[in-house]
């Protein structure tokens, strides 16, 4: 049969995945339908965020968008690519196109790990792929996603950088083969550059991840072809220029010198580390902590069987007291990790047997394009240790690249089981996924519901504001402008309100998104 049909066959036989995809993408566009403007949202979106330049509305033209983000460069960060996509899918179609491109970037992301994980795998290795990396992100809990994920000014700064990486990891890995010339492979390294150069520009943490991992590409290129790699040194320039771009932000330095202070180094680092731990330890992340050190375990057993290793026994030590405790109880680990110096050493063991057992693995299956996005998020948790103080999301990048294990644990194990009776392996990987599952669709669907229920108080606060600011542009005198409140149960399903946090500046972003007089009151009952 011609290559050609080969192809096409394969398609065919890969629809389950595209149903699945496509489901999702359905569930999770349905999701950000609920998300409504939140706390520095209304600041962007009249182009009135820490600038001097006063702009009144939520209706601006290209021009002022440009002019809005220089001077946001120079007054509060560098990261433009993603607020200027952000913006400009805003002023084409409102919050709809924003809220259909969040759900687009999510599967995309979702999308990409499984292909990533298993794209020469057999068809029911797929759907297991499929729907563990699915099921992973249902995973994340609220406090995560509440500041992060379903937040738009955060979730282009947070997500999108992850897109771009994992397009470049499997164009990377394609460029690496060796029948790989001519302009095809000419434009794969063009759009390989571009993906790289936009992740990198995007926040502190993640930036240096970028360039550090384009470095090891680098070294490993000029190791392999006995010279100099050229096209690994091309994207490590890009790299480099966003991460200097992102930094050279006169924002980004006074952030930074206000966020450290005068805190030594020293302490700075271990306070930091502490910090990292008591995130990446948390009780709200023990779900997730079960899943990728259990795959973790299973890579390291799914090795062990084929070919007894130190390396693998060592982890398997560390690791599977690791996951008894995170079984246990949701803060065993995370309190034996914090406090004492011993503690921190006990968390990086940890934090190491759970990532070389798949590292190890990737490297021997050849597997770049895995082993890029989890050293990036690993790298991006590291560079951390030079920041006094961090917000919980940047942790996102790296739990998201973290997904790309579950999978990978959970079919190489069944592969092994499948060796002897494929029905097994079968039923061993579907089982896991049906396990996944209850946790994993539990907590998506309380998610679901919290931000519903707050989406029928936006849309009549909303309706609120919207008349009131009609009827001042038609002369009436009004003082006072009177909101709803969220139950108090469901407030965790919204970023940070005016009624929980008192600012006269948030309240003037509200009133000028509206083009509301900022000496009208906004009262919330």
């Amino acid at each position: 049969m011609p290559e050609k049909s080969l192809g096409k066959d394969n398609k065919k036989k890969d629809w389950p995945i595209y149903a699945i995809f496509g489901l999702f993408f359905i569930l999770i566009l349905f999701q950000f339908l609920q998300v409504g403007i939140y706390y520095d949202d209304y600041g962007y979106y009249c182009l009135n965020y820490c600038v001097p330049t006063v702009h009144y509305g939520h209706l601006y033209s290209f021009a002022e968008l440009f002019s809005f983000l220089r001077e946001h460069y120079f007054a509060v960060s560098g990261r433009l690519p993603y607020f200027f996509l952000w913006l400009s899918l805003y002023k084409i179609g409102g919050l709809l196109l924003v809220r259909i491109i969040c759900a687009v970037i999510v599967t995309g992301i979702m999308f990409f790990l499984y292909r990533i994980s298993a794209k020469d795998k057999p068809l029911w290795q797929k759907i297991v792929a499929a729907l563990l990396v699915i099921l992973s992100f249902g995973l994340i809990s609220q406090r995560l996603h509440q500041h992060g994920t379903y937040w738009n000014v955060a979730f282009f700064l947070y997500y999108t950088p992850i897109l771009f990486l994992l397009v470049f990891s499997l164009l990377f890995k394609q460029l690496q083969k060796k029948d790989n010339s001519g302009k095809a492979a000419a434009w794969k390294i063009v759009f390989a550059g571009i993906c790289i150069f936009l992740s990198s520009w995007a926040f502190e943490s993640w930036t240096v991840a970028v360039s550090a991992i384009c470095m090891v590409l680098f070294c490993v290129g000029c190791i392999k072809k006995r010279g100099f790699a050229f096209r690994e040194f091309l994207f490590l320039l890009l790299a480099v220029a966003g991460t200097v771009i992102l930094f050279c932000s006169p924002g980004i330095m006074e952030r930074a010198r206000t966020t450290n202070g005068d805190v030594g180094p020293f302490l700075r680092i271990r306070s930091s580390i502490a910090l990292a731990f008591s995130i990446l330890y948390a009780d709200y992340m023990r779900l997730i902590l079960i899943a990728v050190f259990g795959s973790s375990a299973m890579l390291v057993f799914a090795g062990l069987k084929r070919k007894k290793n130190i390396i693998d026994i060592l982890c398997a030590l560390i690791l599977l007291p690791a996951l008894a405790l995170e079984i246990i109880s949701s803060s065993l680990l995370g309190r034996i990790t914090l406090g004492s110096v011993p503690g921190l050493v006990f968390g990086g063991l940890v934090a190491m047997a759970a990532l070389i057992p798949p590292l190890r693995f990737f490297l021997t299956e050849k597997k770049t394009e895995a082993i890029i996005p989890v050293l990036t998020g690993t790298f991006s948790v590291l560079a951390l240790a030079g920041v006094a103080s961090f917000p919980e999301r940047v942790i996102i990048p790296f739990v998201i690249c973290a997904f790309v294990i579950i999978p990978e644990g959970v079919n190489e194990f069944s592969g092994v089981l499948s060796e002897k009776n494929k029905k097994t392996g079968v039923i061993f990987a579907f089982l896991l996924v049906v396990i996944l599952s209850v946790p994993s669709l539990w907590n998506a669907a309380h998610i679901f519901n919290g931000y519903r229920v707050n989406h029928k108080v936006n849309t009549i606060n909303e309706k609120i504001l919207e008349t009131s600011a009609e009827e001042i542009q038609n002369g009436k005198n009004i003082e006072r402008i009177y909101l709803m409140k969220y139950e108090e149960s469901k407030e965790q399903y919204a970023s940070t309100m005016l009624y929980q946090q008192e600012s006269t500046w948030f309240k003037n972003m509200i009133t000028g998104y509206y083009g509301i007089p900022d000496e009208v009151e906004i009262i919330y009952k």
